[in-house]
């Protein structure tokens, strides 16, 4: 896992990209790294990001200066905004615009602490924290800009921004604190819940019955890798260059392949299982766009179930999860994997 994180990282600054903290976030959590290691990461980051900032705005500059001297300037050339740089976009499953805005209203560790805690259902704590660490890094580099900017008009820096600096540092500090306490002890599995298609079927119950038998014990050792976090010969999928619409990943064996996404820390959506033949490379690229279609266009009603009844919502697929592993275990090709539970929704 720390392999993902850092050859994310290392993938985008060769070349030359902007590094997206909403993705490297949760790839961190994933890790093993110590939480110094991963603020070592964050700051060779944002260190980064803040060149790539700098070099466009000097881009922009000469730019101006060109078009003044061969007379075609008309109008101030708008610079590139953080979202244009060659960078994917994520949103976060959660709104966090509420969270943001009070925290920023908040001048101790402690009075943050309790409002979060008493805020944010638990399930979804880590994610919460590092998508407002992701808002004040991106603020962070939006201050920075603006200030070379004022440079390059004035000729010189003002403290306009000092108090909004220094809020920023504190509440950073908080937030990162508060990501490196140990939680309470629950339970270390991780909760799995399932793709539905617009028929209201789940689609691994489809997928199962689509595979040979022979396959059952292989998914089975896969699907207990996710449950308990050691996610067996894990793969990230789903980058830019292959246009998907969603970060997914996988676990496999030789053949054996389950795909699944994160919802939050210890939450994963299991979005198929099937079968790779050696000799299908184009079947499993039109098997993963289909899931990324669906998953895509099913996202907000999965997240709205979870917002408003996530614990009924994760006992029924813990349900669900206990009669797939029985159906594996057993080989028991008939039926679906729902038992009598048939939800209406995920």
């Amino acid at each position: 896992m720390n392999n993902d994180a850092s050859t994310y990282v290392t993938n985008m600054m060769n070349n030359e990209n902007f590094v997206d903290i909403s993705i490297l976030l949760p790839l961190l959590d994933q890790s093993s790294y110590t939480d110094e290691e991963k603020i070592r990461l964050l700051n060779k980051v944002h260190t980064y990001n803040l060149s790539i900032i700098k070099y466009f705005i000097e881009e922009n500059e000469n730019l101006k200066n060109n078009c003044i001297q061969n007379n075609t300037y008309t109008s101030p050339t708008k610079i590139h905004e953080l979202a244009s740089i060659d960078a994917p976009q994520m949103k976060p499953n959660i709104n966090v615009s509420t969270f943001y805005h009070d925290i920023k209203n908040m001048d101790s560790y402690e009075q943050i602490d309790n409002y979060l805690h008493t805020r944010i259902n638990q399930s979804l704590y880590a994610e919460t924290i590092n998508y407002l660490i992701a808002e004040l890094l991106e603020e962070k580099i939006t201050i920075k800009k603006l200030q070379n900017e004022e440079y390059h008009q004035t000729g010189k820096y003002s403290h306009t921004f000092d108090a909004e600096q220094n809020k920023i540092a504190f509440l950073l500090d908080t937030l990162f604190k508060l990501k490196s306490e140990k939680p309470t002890e629950e339970n270390k599995q991780n909760h799995l819940i399932y793709l539905m298609n617009e028929q209201n079927n789940i689609v691994v119950s489809s997928d199962l019955k689509a595979v040979p038998i022979e396959y059952y014990d292989s998914f089975y050792r896969l699907l207990s890798s996710i449950q308990d976090g050691t996610f067996k010969n894990f793969k990230r999928i789903g980058t830019r260059s292959d246009t998907f619409k969603n970060v997914m990943m996988e676990v496999k064996e030789h053949q054996t392949r389950i795909v699944f996404g994160q919802i939050d820390a210890n939450t994963y959506i299991i979005l198929t299982l099937f079968v790779k033949k050696v000799d299908t490379s184009s079947d499993y690229k039109a098997n993963l766009r289909k899931i990324d279609n669906l998953y895509y266009k099913m996202k907000s009603q999965i997240m709205d179930v979870l917002s408003t009844n996530y614990d009924s919502c994760i006992q029924t697929n813990k349900e669900i999860t206990e009669n797939l592993f029985q159906k594996l275990l057993t080989k028991n090709k008939g039926g679906d994997i729902y038992g009598n539970l048939r939800p209406k929704n995920i």
